[in-house]
């Protein structure tokens, strides 16, 4: 009997989930400092809380705002289960469908280990809990056929971590000039109704919490490797990648978000966009690529380190 190559991707992803669903949970077990000690904490006194409450309570522990990370979090506490456990389902999923993705869009192999033994990787598996949640869903997006599905898990994203803005103000400022270059007059008028409505509601929900993240940020100081490390990004990009101007107008976002905010968070956002970008572009094999990708995961090896020694894989 002939398995289907569609068959034999899911396979391949779903046993991957499972190797890593196991990691997770021991790892955990080692992590036991740092903002997941926080979110700890935060998911134990959800448990009894009335739904009502959860904002309070998530503002008052993790000093965020996303409702549907706290939404989550609050399911999970009152069912019962763990922590840890909860988590690393929800991580199983995040490698699950990752792999399916790339699978999809045909990354080389050398490709496919060196992103999954990524430090940023490990990074959302860990310590980056809401945000892993908002990557979650835009890889969702990314392999769903329902249009109204990817475009329902899009917008999720959003409401997942905050942050997930800046990621798509540098995947779709391309698309913003096009349609402001080609578009009637009335198609303009009715583009910038609709940005200005959405933007407007989202502003009044969540003004306190933007504004709080946005002064959090502004009081790093100005780091020129931060910079640097964007714009070799850029250069690297524009090497890698045939289109060249659409790419170099995402990633110019993020280097004014770099100047503006100069935070760590920035680059590891970045990377993503220029990951999925040459990703996009199909030249995962690239030694430039494969040579930044080797670097992240040899990044990993000290992330490892700190956690096993420190609890933590950020250390001050």
């Amino acid at each position: 009997m002939r398995i289907s190559r569609t068959f034999a991707e899911s396979a391949c992803a779903f046993f991957l989930a499972i190797v890593y669903f196991f990691l997770s949970l021991r790892f955990y077990d080692y992590y036991t400092a740092g903002d997941l000690l926080i979110y700890r904490r935060f998911y134990d006194e959800l448990n009894g809380a009335a739904i009502l409450g959860v904002p309070f309570l998530q503002s008052n522990y993790t000093n965020s705002s996303e409702p549907l990370y706290g939404l989550l979090m609050w399911i999970g506490s009152n069912l019962g289960v763990d922590h840890d456990f909860y988590l690393s389902i929800f991580n199983a999923a995040l490698i699950f469908v990752l792999v399916l993705w790339m699978m999809r869009e045909r990354v080389g192999v050398a490709a496919q280990i060196l992103i999954l033994t990524n430090f940023y990787l490990f990074v959302l598996l860990t310590g980056a809990e809401r945000l892993k949640f908002s990557y979650l869903l835009i890889l969702l997006s990314l392999v769903m056929t329902t249009v109204v599905l990817r475009r329902l898990t899009a917008v999720g994203a959003l409401f997942a971590h905050f942050q997930t803005l800046l990621l798509y103000a540098g995947r779709f400022a391309p698309n913003v000039f096009s349609f402001w270059w080609r578009q009637s007059v009335i198609k303009k008028i009715v583009g910038l109704l609709f940005l200005f409505v959405f933007s407007f509601g989202f502003w009044v929900l969540f003004s306190d919490a933007l504004l709080g993240k946005y002064l959090a940020y502004e009081k790093d100081e100005f780091n020129f490797f931060d910079i640097l490390n964007l714009l070799m990004l850029v250069l690297l990009v524009l090497y890698i990648t045939k289109d060249k101007l659409r790419n170099f107008i995402s990633l110019l976002v993020f280097v004014a978000f770099g100047l503006a905010l100069g935070s760590e968070r920035v680059n590891m956002i970045a990377v993503t966009l220029c990951m999925f970008l040459i990703i996009k572009d199909h030249r995962t094999k690239n030694l430039a690529f494969l040579s930044l990708l080797a670097y992240l995961s040899f990044k990993s090896i000290g992330f490892f380190a700190d956690v096993v020694s420190y609890g933590t894989g950020f250390v001050n």
